[in-house]
């Protein structure tokens, strides 16, 4: 049977059009505003108004994390390999910011295997305070395809999707009490665009992915940090077929200076079943899949 290929439009445009409807506004605002302030250029001159510095246009990190199989796995395919990964953050103004996320990943024992990752990008909205206790955030989101693994296996075009997140709000009484306390619920969908319906290896591919998301961290004065992290995911594939599967990870990290920090973590992912399909296949750690890792990160 002939693989099927699927008539899609492009999905940079759609994106580009929810970025410049949800910009609109804000670049008239920021015109206005620059016409007032061109007006009271004298005024502002004799003014002896002390302001405060302005927050950096850019800022971001930059992490280097080796990672390896916490245990021998049975076939003794033992992973070795470093990521490199990064994200570069603008600020457009006070509510919105465009967001870059990158990386490469090095396989120190097949080197043919070295990737680059895909590239995210997505226009951030600043989280908008609902209550005394809860902060909204969410985004807007596309997938510029440059691994090997999207563009040759996957037929991977690009994607187009959307998040939306609930955080403890840091001013609130738990917040201040709680000190370095940091609670997310996150979740998000999109809506993959692919060149056939099925991959150079033969896998159906997924039309529609959706993850949900749990964080706790807690940053201690002395620098330590605790954070823990569950993922959910599901998907639909291009014949209609469910996909689930999981993702977990904690982390214990130190602050070497305001910039650097270095942490030690586990991870553990998979199917949400087992090959029969009944028995739910989470573990907080697998012999088999079971990753960790150390990390280098520079925050800027």
């Amino acid at each position: 049977m002939k693989n099927k290929k699927i008539a899609l439009e492009n999905p940079f445009f759609v994106f580009l059009f929810l970025a410049c409807l949800v910009l609109s506004p804000f670049i008239s605002h920021l015109a206005f505003a620059d016409q007032n302030n061109s007006q009271s250029t004298q005024a502002s001159q004799t003014s002896k108004t002390t302001l405060p510095p302005a927050p950096p246009v850019v800022s971001g990190f930059f992490q280097m994390a080796r990672s390896t199989n916490l245990y021998e796995p049975k076939d003794g395919g033992r992973k070795d390999g470093v990521d490199y990964t990064s994200r570069l953050v603008f600020k457009l103004n006070e509510k919105l910011s465009l967001r870059f996320d990158g990386g490469f990943s090095q396989d120190l024992k097949m080197p043919e295997a070295n990737d680059v990752n895909d590239m995210a990008i997505a226009l951030v909205r600043t989280p908008i305070s609902l209550s005394r206790f809860l902060m909204l955030g969410y985004n807007v989101s596309t997938i510029a395809p440059l691994s090997k693994e999207s563009r040759n296996n996957q037929g991977l075009k690009s994607a187009l999707g959307g998040a939306l997140s609930l955080s403890l709000n840091p001013e609130c009484t738990l917040g201040t009490l709680a000190g370095g306390l940091n609670l997310v619920t996150a979740i998000t969908l999109k809506r993959n665009f692919h060149e056939y319906e099925t991959a150079a290896d033969g896998a159906v591919g997924s039309q529609y992915t959706s993850a949900q998301v749990a964080s706790t961290a807690y940053q201690f004065t002395s620098g330590v940090g605790l954070s823990m992290e569950y993922v959910h995911k599901n998907g639909i594939t291009y014949q209609n077929n469910l996909k689930e599967a999981f993702e977990i990870s904690e982390e214990i990290s130190y602050s070497l200076t305001q910039m650097f920090t270095v942490a030690l973590g586990h991870t553990n992912s998979g199917n949400a079943l087992k090959s029969n399909g009944q028995d739910s296949n989470f573990a907080l750690v697998n012999p088999e899949t079971s990753i960790y890792y150390g990390s280098l990160n520079l925050t800027f």
